[in-house]
């Protein structure tokens, strides 16, 4: 017969959550042959026969619970086995436990009186008997502090459908939540408090218990996850600050690298510094808590982590000094959007400039004082430090008074002006010497008057008594952009050209004139679109924006000579200045500036421009002109744009002047030009309905053509009056 393990289970009992603790009793009345089937000789059925009353799966096994019978002595239990009933116990007690059971198996039992000495049965039995499914209790594998609480695993019990998680609470069990996994997270917990569990199997629907549970339960300690409260930027690194954690004895520091976790440091104090860090780089940081030796966890971590941009603290690497002035310079900082200057005032750092830049002046200081500076790291926005910063700053120390001062240490001069330097001076019976390091550069005079004459940078110094005061000068060389017509549509009168033939051809003659005079020029590529040339121009970062073409009346009896626009009187004066120079040798006599305020190269470019139309080339007189005079038309805008910025004009080695009356005359040799309009109105300065040829650029064309950057055959939108 099977071998069993048996738990008699007394009447008397305790019942704690639903479950009776019975004591167990030893059966050892002998088996009545093949019981509990009836033996004539030896059967007194006089009594009831026991009824199973309930059969439910308890922590340690199958408890089967039955009424009391009037009269009887003793009962006999059995299971049904693969030889039929078999006894299982004998009892005074109306309950038992059979233990030697296995979860998801199906057990069968019935019940039978017995006489006391256990040899003669004493009531009948429930020959079908009783059946169940067994479904063992789960056991509680693990218990661990995770991060949001503690998380109990146990066993995967078969036959189960679902499973209740309890907490004790003082003498009872409080549910802490129904799940179909063999996992559960309590989230309700306290760092550093003592929790007890149990797990019990429940029937899917959730309304009954189909297994029993572990009173005693399973003890454990939670150890809350460490949050990170900061991270940030300081002087020597990045520094992790975390909550201290109840019941934590110490904390192990993890930084994401290309392998995943790994250690940082461990420590007992709740903040760290990570030095090892390159500024403008992103880190990512974790922390758990771990046993004092270091070979245990104790918590959970935050699987994500909290991640910074480290922006290192900028470092003062150069400072000069003046007697009332302090510049700082620092290192550029890799990610940094913005700095803050500070100036050490006692205990306390007095905020003086925040910038982009890496260099700040500190102006009226006193004379032969010491300084302190430190540099921070801010957002663009400048509400947050993004690095930390030197806690013992730099210190400079101003100079002396000199005996004299200037009004500024340094200017930008444009070439050809002149700028004079105010002083003050300490002793004016002290003569002044004047001097440039490079005058080549700038040139001064015994008052202090600077020129500007070539690109460049050169110090002014002024000395007394072998001291000297210094500005630095830098000469800014005018830029040009000229953009020739690209209308090869526009047709001569003669020659068999057009306009964009011919303005290319100015173009590079006044380029040649610009940069013999000293200025720096780009000529935008023949037959390319306005809307390419203006981004080019302003890249350039041109002065003057000067687009170059010849005019057409459409009638072809019109030879007005010069015609300067732009935009407003602030372009007044510089396109005189070229009005005038290129109107004294075009034969028209009608030269005029006139504000245009719908032209695309006006508009659009963010320097002055100069739109610049020499001559009519639709008239026999006009087109002969053009075509014989390209030097001297470029020559003469040179001239008027060295006129209006004060560079000096240089003649070409072999220069032939040419002025109106003699153009003319040349002109006329070969020409049957009509005679000139006697009336205002035929002058067509301003046409209300224009040809081809005289309709001019919209400034409604905001994006770039899809037109192929080749020579254009025709371009009629660019074409002007």
């Amino acid at each position: 017969m099977k071998s069993r393990k048996i738990l008699p289970i007394l009447l008397s009992a305790m019942v704690t959550f639903g479950i009776t603790t019975a004591v167990s009793v030893t059966a050892n009345a002998v088996e009545v042959a093949k019981a509990p089937v009836q033996n004539k000789h030896n059967a007194q059925t006089s009594l009831a026969t026991p009824k199973i009353s309930k059969a439910e799966s308890v922590y340690e096994g199958v408890k089967l619970s039955w009424n009391n019978v009037d009269g009887a002595a003793l009962y006999r239990v059995y299971y049904k086995g693969k030889n039929g009933w078999t006894k299982l116990t004998d009892t005074t007690s109306t309950s038992c436990i059979d233990s030697d059971v296995y979860s998801g198996g199906n057990y069968t039992y019935t019940v039978r009186c017995i006489t006391e000495d256990g040899k003669k049965f004493s009531s009948g039995y429930d020959s079908k008997g009783t059946k169940l499914t067994y479904i063992a209790a789960p056991e509680i594998s693990k218990t661990e502090s995770v991060n949001g609480g503690e998380k109990l695993t146990w066993n995967k019990v078969k036959g189960a459908k679902k499973y209740r998680a309890y907490l004790k609470n003082g003498k009872q069990w409080i549910r802490i939540g129904d799940t179909t996994s063999t996992s559960l997270v309590h989230k309700n917990v306290a760092s550093g408090k003592s929790y007890t569990y149990t797990v019990r199997c429940i029937s899917y629907n959730a309304k009954s218990f189909t297994s029993g549970f572990d009173h005693k339960g399973t003890e454990t300690t939670y150890i809350a996850t460490p949050q990170i409260s900061k991270l940030e930027s300081v002087n020597s690194g990045v520094k992790l600050s975390w909550n201290s954690v109840g019941g934590a004895e110490m904390y192990r520091v993890f930084y994401k690298g290309r392998n995943g976790w790994t250690k940082l440091v461990d420590t007992a104090e709740t903040s760290c510094v990570d030095s090892d860090v390159l500024s403008g780089n992103n880190y990512t940081y974790t922390v758990r808590c771990i046993s004092n030796d270091a070979r245990k966890y104790q918590s959970g971590y935050d699987k994500n982590g909290e991640s910074v941009k480290y922006i290192a603290t900028p470092k003062v690497t150069k400072t000069n000094v003046t007697y009332n002035s302090v510049k700082l310079t620092w290192n550029k900082v890799k990610g940094a959007e913005k700095y803050r200057v500070y100036r050490k005032n006692g205990n306390t750092w007095k905020r003086i400039a925040d910038t982009k830049s890496t260099s700040v002046t500190d102006k009226n200081l006193s004379a032969e004082k010491s300084y302190t500076y430190t540099v921070r790291c801010i957002t663009a926005n400048g509400k947050k430090f993004a690095s930390g910063y030197d806690s013992k700053g730099f210190t400079a120390t101003t100079s002396p008074v000199p005996p004299v001062i200037f009004d500024k240490t340094s200017i930008t001069v444009d070439k050809g002006k002149t700028y004079t330097i105010k002083t003050t001076v300490a002793d004016k019976s002290k003569p002044i010497t004047w001097s440039t390091s490079n005058a080549k550069v700038a040139t001064v005079d015994q008052k202090g008057k600077v020129k500007a004459v070539g690109k460049g940078s050169a110090i002014i110094t002024a000395e007394v008594d072998g001291i000297k005061t210094t500005c630095k000068v830098k000469v800014k060389v005018i830029k040009i952009y000229l953009s020739p017509s690209n209308q090869n549509a526009n047709t001569y009168a003669t020659g068999n050209t057009n306009e964009m033939a011919q303005c290319d051809k100015i173009a590079a003659a006044t380029a040649k004139a610009l940069n013999r005079c000293g200025f720096e020029v780009m000529v935008a590529k023949s037959g390319t679109l306005m809307q390419k040339r203006c981004p080019e121009s302003d890249k350039f970062g041109a002065d003057i924006h000067m687009p170059i073409h010849t005019n057409a009346s459409g009638y072809g009896n019109y030879t007005g000579g010069t015609r300067v626009f732009c935009l407003n009187s602030s372009g007044k004066k510089a396109a005189q200045a070229v009005c005038n120079s290129l109107g004294a040798i075009t034969p028209g006599k009608d030269d005029a500036v006139i504000y245009k305020k719908d032209l695309y190269e006006i508009n659009v470019p963010k320097a002055l421009s100069l739109y610049v139309e020499c001559e009519f080339h639709d008239t026999v007189t006009g087109s002969n002109w053009i075509r014989k005079n390209i030097n001297e038309i470029g020559e003469a805008i040179c001239k008027g744009l060295c006129k209006y910025y004060g560079y000096t004009y240089v003649a070409p080695a072999k220069n032939t002047k040419t002025t109106k009356k003699s153009a003319q005359a040349v002109s006329s040799q070969n020409t049957t030009e009509p005679t000139q309009p006697a009336t205002e109105n035929e002058l067509v300065q301003e046409p209300t309905t224009v040809s081809q040829q005289e309709s001019y650029e919209s400034v409604q064309m905001p994006t770039e053509p899809t037109q192929p950057e080749t020579e254009p055959t025709t371009i009629a939108s660019d074409s002007i009056y």
